[in-house]
């Protein structure tokens, strides 16, 4: 695994359109803080301790989630959802910015990072860095699909705006797909949720197929099947990592503001905004890499 997609993917500052980044952010930090902080419902999940404890052999008797329980599960259903909307709306933009950069045929240099999906490597392990590079620009054909987006010097959102426009019409795809890897998760927990793992890896591109590509559901799912062949695991190491780096420092700032708990909970509101854009960056990297076959120049 190239460890430089990970340095990359923390730059989530670096974007032409940087003050679209800054409202993204704002906009996580308040919803997260709402979803963390927000003086309604009932946070106190007293029937899942009793679910957890209940004693089978003398029948099933615990309490039901109450209202106020149901207002916050709808409090962090929809907080998640409009962040997992402006993470895709991140990657759009980033993708839709560095399409301008992209060429015909696969140019490798020093600050170039590129993969090589396992399926598709013949290389033998003792070949040199150049028999690598000439084996890439040979076998590996770049995607030449780009959407054609008119230019305007005067606008500098355009790459938001239509990344904007592309969102709100992909959304009932979008939520189609969230049912989806929803309901595969509560049917893959007897299982340790091995299914839910694979199929989620399986459809990890849908989600920029079905707004960058245009495609619909059916369609974006098959391409997402082909695009990661190879590719699984190395996509599940890399978000691994990424998160303990992320679980350290959230660990840290527990324990460091351990008797100032709302101080704890505003400042990990702005560590979850940057951790939502920091994965959002690293999936658009992923699909440029290993769906559009395209390397990124840092």
């Amino acid at each position: 695994m190239n460890f430089k997609i990970i340095g990359e993917s923390l730059k989530f500052y670096k974007v032409k359109s940087s003050s679209a980044v800054k409202v993204m952010l704002v906009l996580l930090i308040g919803i997260r803080a709402f979803m963390t902080m927000a003086p309604i419902g009932d946070r106190k999940f007293d029937f899942i301790s009793d679910l957890l404890t209940a004693d089978v052999t003398q029948g099933i008797d615990f309490d039901m989630p109450t209202q106020g329980n149901l207002v916050i599960i709808g409090v962090y259903l929809i907080g998640y959802f409009l962040c997992f909307c402006l993470g895709m709306l991140y990657a759009q933009i980033f993708i839709l910015e560095n399409q301008s950069y992209r060429s015909n045929k696969i140019n490798l240099g020093q600050d170039t990072i590129f993969m090589i999906p396992l399926n598709r490597t013949q290389v033998p392990l003792d070949a040199s860095q150049e028999s690598i590079t000439e084996y890439i620009k040979s076998s590996i054909k770049p995607s030449s699909f780009k959407r054609e987006i008119k230019r305007n010097n005067e606008n500098q959102l355009m790459y938001v705006k239509t990344a904007l426009l592309d969102l709100i019409k992909g959304i009932p795809q979008l939520v189609l797909y969230l049912l989806l890897i929803l309901l595969i998760m509560v049917f893959s927990a007897p299982l340790f949720m091995l299914p839910f793992l694979v199929i989620t890896l399986m459809t990890f591109f849908a989600p920029l197929n079905i707004l960058y590509s245009q495609n619909k559901f059916s369609r974006s799912i098959e391409l997402s099947y082909r695009q990661t062949n190879g590719a699984k695991i190395t996509v599940l190491f890399t978000y691994t990592m990424q998160s303990f780096l992320f679980n350290i420092v959230s660990n840290f700032l527990m324990v460091a503001l351990e008797n100032y708990y709302y101080s704890y909970l505003v400042i990990e509101a702005f560590v979850f905004a940057v951790e939502i854009l920091v994965i959002a960056r690293l999936y658009a990297l992923f699909y440029q890499i290993l769906a559009l076959r395209q390397p990124y120049n840092v």
